[in-house]
C-alpha cells in the first residue's frame, strides 16, 4: 500500500539517523551533538547492551513478523479501551510513572533557570512574567509541600528544590491519563484489522500510540525536573487532547479554548499554539449545525481570557497579559540585537546545530515524524481532513517558532527546555498524520512498535544521566552554548562550593571564548575583591560594566574597588552620579556619594549626601556616623578604613 511504501522507508531512515547520532555523539562529536550524547556519559558497556537490545529486537521483528505481531496483540489494554473505566488499570499506571519520575529524578539544577528558582521561591518571589501561573502554582506548592521536606539547618533552596521536583513529578502522573486519552483519538482514525478483531488490534495500536506519547524526550521534565514547564508540558497534552475531540463532536469548543488560555499563562510561549485554535473556530462557523455553539463557545473563551488577565493584574499590579505575550514572541524573533543581526544568526551553522540537537533531544519521534508527515500529504496529494489540518497548523507553528527563535540567554543546549513542551505538539501532530494514512493493520503495528523501541532508545539513558548529579556536570562541562557561558556556570559551581582555583580558571576560559562575559568578569572581580587585590578587581568590574553597563551591581562594585584600592574618587563619583539616577532613594548609595565627595575635596557636597541618606534610612548607624567625618582632617581615610565595609559589605 503507499502509505507503508511511504512510512516505513522514513521510519527506517529515522531510525538510522538516530542510531548514528547516538554513536557520533558516545564517540568524535560529544559536545557538538548534545541532543545525543547521553551514552557518552553513562559507562561504556551500556551502548553496547542497549545497542544489541535494539538489533536483537528488529531482527526479530524482521524475521519473526506473524509472531512479533501476536504479541503486539497481546499488549495490556484497559478493560473495553478506554483510560476513564479502567479503574485500578489507570491508577496503577499513573501510580508507576510517578514513581518512576520521583525514584529516577534529576539530580542538578544545571539546566534551564531551575537555580534560579530555587532561590526565589524561599525569598517569596511568586511571578514572573513569562510564566505568571506557573510561578504562583510554585509559590503555593512551595508553602503546602515545603513542610514535608523542611529539616532543622536545611537549606531552603534544598527544600524549594524538593518542592518543584514533587510537582514535576505529579504533573507526569497526571499526564499518564492525557497521553492515553490521545492515543485513543489518534486510535480512531485507524481500520478495523479483520484478521485480529476490530477491538484487540485497534486496542494494540493505541497501546503502541501511548507509549510513543509517553517515551519521548519532553517527558524528562516529569522527572523530578526544576523548571517552570512541567505545568505547560501537561495543559499542551490537554489542549490537543480536547481540540481532537472537538473536531469529532465528543467535546465542545469552549473546552479546548479554555485549555490553551490557560496555557498561556503557565508559559506565554504557548500562544505559537493560537492560529491552531483559529482553525478549531473556523471549522466550527463553517460547519451546519455547529455555527451558534461555536460563536457561544467563542465569547465564553474570550471572557475567561479577559478574566485571568485581570487575576494576574492583581496578582502582580500593573501587569499586562497581552504586552507580556506580544514581548515574548517580539523578543523571540528579533532576540537583544538588530533584526539584521537576529537574520544571520537564524541561518548560520550553529544555529542549525542548535536547532537539529535540540529536535532530536525533545524526540526522537517528534519533529522528524512530522516533516515526514508532511512530505506523505505532498506525495500522496491528499486533502487533510479537519483533525489533520488542525495538526498540520500547530506542528507547523510549533517547528517554525522554534526556528525563529533566535536569541536564548543560557544558549540552545541549556534552555532547550523552552521548547521541550511543545515538542508534545510535533509527536501528536506526526503520529495523526501517520495514523490517518492508509496502512494494513499488522504493518502499522510493526511501525509503531519500532519508533516505541528506537524511544526507549534514545529517552531512557537521559534519564539516566539527568538522574546523576556527576554525569549531569561532565556533560555540562561539554555544552557549546556559546559566549562563554558553559564555563560560568561551572565556574559558579566551583566557586560555591569553595574550589577558587578551579573557578578561576573556569571564569578565564570564559573569557578566553568571550571577552566580554560580563558574569565572568564580575566573578574574577569578586574573587579578587576577597583577596584585596582591588585594583585588578576594579579592571575586572571595568570589563563587566562594558558588557553590561544597566547592571547595577557591576557599577557599584567598580565603586567599592576604587574606594578600597585608593583609586581617584572623582572617577567613583562618576559611576554613582549614575547609580543616583536609576535609583534615586537608595540610602547606600546617597552616604557612598557622600564619602567619594568628601575625598573629592567636596565637603558641601558630601554634607548634602550625607543629609539625604540620613532622611532616606534614618535608623541605619553606620550613615547616622559618616556627617562626624566631615571635621576630621582624615575624615576620608577613616571613612575608608573604617566605615566603608559595614556601609557596603565586607
Amino acid at each position: 500500500m503507499r502509505a507503508e511504501r511511504f512510512f516505513w522507508p522514513a521510519s527506517w531512515i529515522l531510525a538510522v539517523a538516530v542510531v548514528a547520532a547516538q554513536l557520533l555523539g558516545a564517540g568524535p562529536l560529544t559536545g557538538t551533538l548534545w541532543g545525543a550524547d547521553a551514552f557518552a556519559f553513562l559507562p561504556g558497556w551500556t551502548l553496547a547492551v542497549a545497542g544489541l537490545l535494539l538489533a536483537a529486537l528488529v531482527l526479530l521483528g524482521l524475521g519473526a513478523r506473524a509472531s512479533l505481531d501476536r504479541a503486539l496483540l497481546r499488549l495490556p489494554t484497559p478493560a473495553g479501551g478506554t483510560f476513564r473505566g479502567a479503574g485500578a488499570w489507570g491508577i496503577g499506571a499513573a501510580a508507576v510513572f510517578f514513581l518512576a519520575c520521583w525514584l529516577f529524578r534529576e539530580g542538578h539544577t544545571f539546566l534551564g533557570d531551575g537555580h534560579p528558582l530555587t532561590l526565589d521561591l524561599p525569598r517569596g518571589q511568586a511571578f514572573h512574567p513569562h510564566e505568571p501561573l506557573t510561578y504562583l502554582l510554585h509559590h503555593w506548592f512551595y508553602g503546602f509541600a515545603g513542610p514535608l521536606f523542611a529539616a532543622p539547618g536545611r537549606d531552603p533552596t534544598e527544600v524549594a528544590r524538593d518542592t518543584v521536583a514533587l510537582s514535576s513529578a505529579i504533573a507526569g502522573a497526571l499526564f499518564v491519563p492525557v497521553a492515553w486519552g490521545l492515543a485513543r483519538e489518534l486510535g480512531r482514525a485507524l481500520a478495523p484489522d479483520p484478521a485480529a478483531g476490530q477491538r484487540r488490534g485497534g486496542d494494540a495500536a493505541v497501546a503502541l500510540l501511548f507509549l510513543l506519547v509517553l517515551f519521548q524526550g519532553y517527558v524528562q521534565l516529569f522527572f523530578g525536573y526544576v523548571e517552570n514547564y512541567t505545568f505547560h508540558l501537561l495543559f499542551v497534552g490537554l489542549y490537543l487532547l480536547l481540540a481532537l475531540r472537538y473536531l469529532r463532536g465528543g467535546a465542545p469548543l469552549a473546552l479546548a479554548g479554555a485549555a490553551l488560555a490557560l496555557d498561556v499563562s503557565l508559559d506565554l510561549s504557548a500562544v505559537v499554539l493560537a492560529p491552531s485554535f483559529l482553525v478549531l473556530v473556523a471549522w466550527g462557523l463553517v460547519t451546519s449545525g455547529r455555527r451558534l455553539a461555536a460563536a457561544r463557545d467563542l465569547v465564553l473563551v474570550a471572557v475567561l481570557a479577559a478574566a485571568i488577565a485581570a487575576g494576574l493584574a492583581r496578582a502582580r499590579p500593573g501587569f499586562d497579559l497581552a504586552a507580556a505575550v506580544w514581548g515574548v514572541v517580539a523578543q523571540a524573533i528579533l532576540g537583544h540585537g538588530s533584526r539584521a543581526e537576529s537574520l544571520h544568526y537564524m541561518f548560520s551553522r550553529e544555529h542549525v546545530r542548535d536547532f537539529l540537537d535540540e529536535q532530536l533531544l525533545i524526540g526522537p519521534a517528534a519533529a522528524l515524524l512530522f516533516v515526514a508527515g508532511v512530505a506523505w500529504l505532498a506525495v500522496a496529494r491528499r486533502r487533510p481532513s479537519a483533525p489533520a489540518l488542525f495538526l498540520l497548523v500547530a506542528g507547523g507553528c510549533v517547528l517554525a517558532g522554534s526556528w525563529a527563535t533566535t536569541d536564548l540567554s543560557l544558549g540552545y543546549p541549556r534552555d532547550w527546555d523552552l521548547f521541550a513542551p511543545l515538542g508534545l505538539t510535533l509527536t501528536v501532530a506526526g503520529l495523526g498524520l501517520l495514523t490517518g494514512a492508509s496502512w494494513r493493520a499488522p504493518s502499522l503495528r510493526r511501525c509503531l512498535a519500532l519508533l516505541v523501541v528506537l524511544s526507549c532508545f534514545h529517552t531512557w539513558p537521559w534519564i539516566a544521566v539527568n538522574a546523576s548529579f556527576t554525569r549531569s556536570f561532565a556533560r555540562l562541562k561539554t555544552l557549546p552554548s556559546g559566549l562563554g557561558r558553559t564555563e560560568v556556570v561551572v565556574g559558579t559551581w566551583y566557586l560555591a562550593h569553595g574550589d577558587t582555583a578551579q573557578a578561576i580558571a573556569w571564569f578565564e576560559r570564559s573569557l578566553s571564548a568571550y571577552p566580554w562575559n560580563g558574569t565572568a568578569a564580575y566573578s574574577l572581580g569578586r574573587i579578587d575583591m576577597g583577596r584585596g587585590q582591588y585594583r585588578r578587581a576594579a579592571g575586572a568590574f571595568w570589563t563587566a560594566l562594558q558588557s553590561r553597563p544597566d547592571k547595577q551591581e557591576f557599577r557599584f562594585s567598580l565603586v567599592d574597588a576604587v574606594v578600597r584600592g585608593g583609586g581617584p574618587p572623582l572617577l567613583a563619583k562618576a559611576q554613582l552620579d549614575t547609580l543616583l539616577a536609576s535609583a534615586p532613594d537608595d540610602p547606600v548609595y546617597w552616604a557612598a556619594y557622600g564619602v567619594v565627595c568628601l575625598g573629592a575635596g567636596q565637603p558641601a557636597g558630601a554634607a548634602a549626601a550625607f543629609a539625604r541618606a540620613r532622611r532616606l534610612a534614618p535608623a541605619d548607624p553606620v550613615i547616622g556616623a559618616l556627617p562626624a567625618r566631615l571635621a576630621q582632617p582624615d575624615g576620608y581615610a577613616r571613612a575608608v578604613r573604617e566605615d566603608w565595609p559595614a556601609l557596603v559589605g565586607p
